[in-house]
């Protein structure tokens, strides 16, 4: 695998917490659940979008621009999709909110 493939892939993993404060501030104003909601749509429909994208023979670089672009959605998306479900759910459960919380830390990692 070259530098370059795990420089497109690691662009999601740097992005993420612009997503995370992007949404944060959007989930303030519109709420957690809309959010998550978006985002999850977002993410799904990025990596969706990711299978009919062409290759470098076909499209030359627009195909591994394309890559970029959509890899920097994901990032965003996933941010945004982490830092509202976490809330989301400490904030829905009545009992045990620790719990919820550290269960959430947990899927994560």
């Amino acid at each position: 695998m070259g530098f370059s493939t795990l420089l497109v892939f690691s662009i999601s993993l740097v992005i993420r917490p612009l997503g995370g404060a992007l949404f944060g501030r959007i989930a303030d104003k519109y709420g957690r659940r809309f959010v998550l909601y978006t985002t999850m749509i977002g993410a799904g429909l990025s990596t969706f979008l990711m299978g009919f994208l062409p290759t470098y023979e076909q499209a030359g670089v627009l195909g591994p621009a394309g890559l970029v672009i959509l890899r920097i959605a994901i990032g965003l998306f996933l941010g945004g999709e982490y830092s509202a479900s976490g809330i989301l759910a400490v904030e829905s459960v009545v009992r045990r909110k620790g719990l919820a919380g550290g269960i959430m830390q947990a899927g994560f990692s």
